[in-house]
Parts: C-alpha cells; sequence; structure tokens
C-alpha cells in the first residue's frame, strides 16, 4: 500500500511547479539524446515537460532534486544520480559508472495555434442524468457543483470528477488528476489503488494510514519535502458502504514554500483505494473540497481471481518485439500450467546482441494477469478471440500468442 502511494506522490512532485532555477535546469534537460548506457551504445533517451520520458522505449519519469541532481524511475526501478551538461554532451553518474549522452539535433516545430475557446455554456453543461450523484458521508466542505461520472474502463471504481478537472495520466495502479489548472500546476489529485497484505486485511483503515505514515514522511523527506507529524490521528469516515479514513499534514519544501498533504483511503475485501491531494503554497481551499467530492462519491468494485481464464491461458507463451533507432528488443512470457512464469529478453544493437531469463510466478484477477517477478511486478488485459487467448495488452503493448 505504502510503496503504491509513494511512486505516485513522488511522480506528482515531478509534476509540481518548480522554483525558478530547477525550471531553467529542466528546461536545459528537455529533447532526445543518443548515446551509451550500461556499455550498449544507442540507448534513445527522450526527456519531456512534467517529468515524463523513456530510456530505450520503457518508461520514465524524472525530477530534479537538487542542484546537478535527478531521481528518475523506469521499469519498475528508482535511483538518484548526478548529472552534468557539457555543449551537447549530457552525463550521468551513479555507483561510480558514467553514461553519456549526445543531443539529438530536431526539426524546428511548426508554431502552435491558440486553442480555440468553448463557448462558456457548454463547459458548464449538466453532466447526463445518472452520470452523477449527490456526495455522500460525514466529511464537511465537500464541493456541491456540476461534475461527471469517471469509471475505471473494466468496472474497477468510479467517482465524481468536478467539471473542469482532468485525467492527466492513467496506470494500472492510479490516477493523476489536474484540478484545472493551465498556467501553473501547484496542486496534483491522485487516485491510487491496490491489494492488501495479508496481515492488513483485518486492521482498521485509521490504522492503516497512521501506521503507514512515518515511511510515507520519510520517503518525501527525502524528496525535499519536509511535512510535519499529523497533530491528531486519522479520522474514521464512512464512504458508501465501506470504512474509511482522513488525514492531513503541512510542512515546506526545500525552498521554504508551504505545502500540503491530504490523504482519504478506504477498504473493500482485500482492496485498497486513496484519494491523495499535493499543494503547494497556500490554496488549499481551491483544491479540497473537489478532492473530498471525488473521495465522498468513490465505489469500490475490486475483480476476483479468475481461476476459469487460469486455464484457458495455462501453456500458452506470448511475446513483443520493438524496434527502435537504438535496436531490436523481445520480451516473452510462458504462463505455466502450475502457475509459474518463465520470462525471456533479447535485445540486438549496434552489431551487440544478448539477453536474459527470469522466473516467477502469475494469476488472473478479472479479466486481467499478474506476472511477479524478482524485479517487480507487471500486469496486462487478456484479449481472448473465439474463446481463446490472442494477446496480452501490457502497457501500450501487444503480447502476441506464439
Amino acid at each position: 500500500m505504502q510503496g503504491t502511494l509513494c511512486t505516485w506522490l513522488l511522480l506528482a512532485l515531478g509534476l509540481l511547479t518548480l522554483p525558478a532555477a530547477d525550471q531553467d535546469a529542466e528546461a536545459e534537460l528537455l529533447g532526445t539524446w543518443i548515446g551509451r548506457s550500461n556499455n550498449v551504445r544507442g540507448y534513445e533517451l527522450v526527456l519531456e515537460e512534467g517529468g515524463k520520458g523513456s530510456l530505450a522505449g520503457e518508461r520514465l519519469t524524472w525530477r530534479i532534486t537538487g542542484k546537478g541532481q535527478l531521481r528518475y524511475r523506469v521499469a519498475g526501478e528508482s535511483a538518484t544520480c548526478s548529472y552534468r551538461i557539457q555543449g551537447s554532451t549530457l552525463s550521468f553518474v551513479e555507483d561510480g559508472e558514467t553514461s553519456r549522452f549526445r543531443r539529438k539535433r530536431e526539426p524546428k516545430p511548426p508554431e502552435k495555434k491558440p486553442p480555440e475557446k468553448k463557448p462558456e455554456q457548454e463547459a458548464q453543461e449538466p453532466a447526463a442524468p445518472g452520470e452523477t450523484r449527490k456526495p455522500e458521508g460525514p466529511l464537511t466542505g465537500i464541493d456541491r457543483g456540476v461534475a461527471k461520472r469517471h469509471a475505471h474502463p473494466r468496472g474497477w471504481y468510479s467517482f465524481d470528477l468536478p467539471v473542469g478537472w482532468e485525467i492527466a495520466e492513467q496506470e494500472e495502479d492510479g490516477l493523476l488528476i489536474n484540478p484545472g489548472l493551465t498556467d501553473t500546476l501547484d496542486a496534483i489529485v491522485l487516485v491510487t489503488h491496490g491489494e492488501l497484505d495479508e496481515g492488513q486485511r483485518n486492521q482498521e483503515v485509521t490504522r492503516l494510514l497512521d501506521g503507514h505514515s512515518p515511511e510515507l514522511l520519510a520517503e518525501l523527506k527525502t524528496q525535499g519535502i519536509r511535512l510535519d507529524r499529523a497533530a491528531k490521528p486519522s479520522r474514521k469516515v464512512t464512504v458508501g458502504e465501506v470504512p474509511g479514513a482522513v488525514q492531513r499534514w503541512t510542512g515546506k519544501t526545500s525552498d521554504g514554500k508551504p505545502v500540503t498533504l491530504w490523504i482519504g483511503g478506504v477498504t473493500k475485501r482485500d482492496h485498497w483505494m486513496g484519494v491523495s491531494l499535493l499543494v503547494l503554497g497556500k490554496k488549499e481551499s481551491e483544491f479540497l473540497p473537489g478532492a473530498k467530492r471525488l473521495f465522498s462519491t468513490l465505489e469500490l468494485a475490486p475483480p476476483e481471481r479468475n481461476r476459469k481464464l487460469e486455464q484457458v491461458l495455462a501453456g500458452h507463451s506470448f511475446a513483443h518485439n520493438e524496434t527502435t533507432e537504438s535496436g531490436s528488443y523481445t520480451t516473452s512470457y510462458e504462463l505455466r500450467a502450475d502457475l509459474s512464469l518463465f520470462k525471456q529478453s533479447f535485445f540486438s544493437s549496434n552489431g551487440i546482441s544478448g539477453g536474459s531469463d527470469a522466473t516467477g510466478r502469475w494469476e488472473v484477477i478479472g479479466d486481467e494477469v499478474f506476472l511477479y517477478l524478482e524485479d517487480g511486478q507487471r500486469s496486462g488485459q487478456v484479449v481472448l478471440e473465439g474463446g481463446r487467448p490472442s494477446h496480452l495488452l501490457i502497457g501500450s503493448s501487444r503480447y502476441g500468442v506464439q
């Protein structure tokens, strides 16, 4: 529970408005870089605005943590390294190893036309009947304005999304929501969910939230966010028909800017779900009512283990091949009948080739297959055709049956 929430909070920190000095440093890093990493030439590194990017085709998130220091996350692993830019060369140093990249020359992009403004009445048009419902629960200060109902594509959860708020990023374990900001991003709302560990399933939500708070605050401290201990224990609430809890912390960033973190969480069966609001500056009153609206209208419908679909997938292998400027990469997963997993990876780049094997376990929850390996967990949606396996959708990649 704490690990998933921390990952998303660190990603949110990379999207929030940075001090002016960090903004200049970030602008200098943006672009596409080609170079050498881990003794393999031709790796493509893409660094985009908002802490997004990719490394050799893998999704990457990043943020500047100090002068010449950068924290990144790629392929489920996080690390901090130092960096230096000299002319068109970017160097990273991590654990004594140096990786060097040269900036790729890009054609000058065409000038962007300002977006057309939509009529005021269109922006304020109420949702269709049945698309919204009144907030429930004992929380006070809840936004009562017009909202649209947002639902998970496969029905795992739904909630009210205030008008003007938009989904900025969506992954299997969470959402990043922009609460209507355009010029600056001083607030981020997170919706995260996951499975409770066996030892957490019979605990009150207040105990879960309070128990993970020290780890959460310690992790944020390493990123320059110092939050004071909460003045009171988390408060019990009821969201619909399920138990929940809320908590609030205040503190400062490394440059002395006020910051507030508000979290609301619920549990149902062996799953948990949380709504987090992270605000820079003294603007909590602008965004907290909307976050409370979202939280108070949560409906959680977690999927259950699908043994029938496990029997359909058992004995099949699924593979994905990707070819980029830096080379060719192939990954395959063999789902065995005893629920053991065998993974193979191959790459070929500029005359250099290699591969690796890994083993683990797998299971199906709902219509999603979960792959458990030593280097982390991956999941993908199962797609059938005529009752037979067609492919797996893992992230944006299609793994076809072999």
